[in-house]
Parts: structure tokens; C-alpha cells; sequence
């Protein structure tokens, strides 16, 4: 029983946040059952998005679900891929037997795929068509690992299925081109994506791929990491919500050649070229570009 006296306000005040506490009970109980019982479908509410990163706006992580941000850089850190970082699901599984990655973010932004479909010349590598968007003033970055599972969840559930046809849809792979620098390997990749410039994405040269494939340069790098990030940027970069879209091209940076093997064991059925040139006319075009260059 409490006695609350007339002139204590302090009493008062006390006394009704109490009674506030007892009638509001039953609702808290009744909203935390409400939510443990939805259904996989409906998990998809923006306050399931924040506990990806507290920080994140969480209409911008369903706009990286539906199709509209797109992946254009990766941070992996030092040791993100090496057998010595140990992940908590690491911890809890045979590190050799269920190797995750680790410490890797992922950086989106909205991305205007038609000033590359009308003309890929004026944009012709993928940096370029990022600053056209304005990119740097809408960018966000989050946790790979998490973002891509959540990517693959999202993808099968119900909420993403219209009419039977997805919303959002898997592209698929249609080839990789390799070279060597100054060669006219834009060009190729360009004839890709001009050849059908409706149904083809292409990725010229961009940042997260080869960022996956040299993480792997030095030595204590778990493969089977390696192949799971290099999985789950591909994945990411070939999510589309057009109707139009069938097919995804991406152009790796020459430096990339070194890494063909790896790529080649990670994705064994993807076609892939490697694109040359004489190696007089490739010097020959290296000095006029450095020439050309006021830099230098």
C-alpha cells in the first residue's frame, strides 16, 4: 500500500509513473509477442534494418534491398581474409570446415545506369559514371558480411515476389574481361555493352572485385574466405530491379591479370577473355599518355 501525502509533489509524481508502469505492462507484453511470432516475410521492417548498423538510415538499407544502391567500393582490412582473424561464428564452428570473413565494409550509392546505356563513351569506366551520379553526396558504408546475407534473405522471400515475377532479380554472369593496359580494352568492354544496351550492365573496371583478388596477394590467406567475399561482391553487383536487365559484364583492372587463376577456381563455368596488344604499340601508347598528361 502507498500513502502519498497531499504537499508532496515529489510523492506524487512517483506514485503515477508507478501506476503509468502497471497499466503499460500489458501492452509491452502483448507488441514483444506481436513480433516474436511474424513470419520470415515480414522481417523485413525498418527497425530489422537497424540492427544491421545502428548508424545507418534504415531507408537506405531497403533501398540497397529493393535494387536502387548499388556496391562501388570495398574496405578490406589487413588480416580480413587470414586464418589468424577469427570471426564470433568462427568461434563457434571448425575454422577449416565453415571459414567467414571478417572486418570487410561495403560502401553504396545510387547509381543512374542510363548515362552509361545511352552512350557507355561518355562514361566508359565505372568511376566515371559514380562522379556523373554525384555520388559522394549520397554514399553510406555498412558491414559486407551482413548487408549480403541479409541481400540473399530478402531476395527469397516472399515480400520480394510480385505477381509471381521478382522485384528484384539475380543477373546473370555473362562474362569478365581481362588485359593488359592500353590495349583497347575499353572498347571490348563497351561493344558489350552497346551490343544490347536494354538487357547489359556492365562494371568497368570497379572497385570490389579486384580489391577481393588482391587481398589474397600476401601470404596466411584463407581461399575459401577469398572465395566467399569474391562470391558475395558478385552477387551484390549483379542484384537488378529492372525488367530490362538479363546480363551483368565486368571489365577487371589490368593489374587483374595476375589474378585470372583465382578467379578462374572461384567462378570455373564464367567465360573470361584476357585482351592484348603488341607490346611496341602498348609502350608506344603508354609515353604519349604520359606525355599527354600535364602531371608528369
Amino acid at each position: 500500500m502507498l500513502l502519498v501525502k497531499e504537499n508532496d509533489g515529489k510523492a506524487k509524481w512517483r506514485y503515477r509513473r508507478y501506476l503509468a508502469g502497471i497499466l503499460c505492462f500489458p501492452i509491452w507484453i502483448v507488441g514483444y509477442t506481436i513480433l516474436k511470432i511474424k513470419q520470415p516475410s515480414e522481417m523485413f521492417s525498418d527497425t530489422s534494418l537497424m540492427e544491421l548498423h545502428s548508424k545507418i538510415d534504415p531507408s537506405k538499407v531497403r533501398a540497397i534491398l529493393e535494387g536502387e544502391y548499388h556496391l562501388i567500393e570495398l574496405g578490406v582490412s589487413h588480416g580480413s581474409l587470414s586464418d589468424e582473424r577469427h570471426s564470433r561464428l568462427d568461434k563457434s564452428s571448425n575454422q577449416n570446415e565453415n571459414p567467414v570473413y571478417d572486418g570487410v565494409t561495403a560502401t553504396f550509392c545510387p547509381i543512374n545506369w542510363e548515362l552509361q546505356k545511352s552512350n557507355p563513351s561518355l562514361v566508359p569506366m565505372y568511376r566515371e559514371l559514380i562522379s556523373k551520379e554525384g555520388c559522394d553526396r549520397n554514399r553510406f558504408t555498412m558491414n559486407m558480411r551482413k548487408i549480403s546475407e541479409l541481400a540473399r534473405s530478402y531476395d527469397e522471400s516472399m515480400e520480394n515476389k510480385v505477381a509471381g515475377a521478382a522485384r528484384v532479380k539475380q543477373l546473370k554472369l555473362g562474362g569478365v574481361v581481362f588485359h593488359e593496359s592500353r590495349c583497347g580494352s575499353t572498347l571490348v568492354a563497351n561493344l558489350l555493352s552497346a551490343s544490347n544496351p536494354r538487357a547489359h550492365r556492365l562494371y568497368s573496371e570497379s572497385h570490389p572485385p579486384i580489391a577481393v583478388l588482391k587481398a589474397c596477394s600476401l601470404k596466411n590467406c584463407n581461399r575459401e574466405k577469398q572465395k566467399l567475399l569474391l562470391r558475395d561482391v558478385f552477387y551484390l553487383m549483379s542484384r537488378s530491379a529492372s525488367k530490362e536487365e538479363t546480363h551483368v559484364f565486368f571489365k577487371i583492372q589490368s593489374i587483374g591479370v595476375y589474378h585470372i587463376p583465382a578467379f578462374a577456381r572461384i567462378f570455373p563455368n564464367v567465360p573470361w577473355i584476357y585482351v592484348y596488344r603488341d607490346s611496341i604499340e602498348v609502350l608506344a601508347s603508354q609515353l604519349k599518355h604520359k606525355l599527354d598528361d600535364t602531371s608528369y
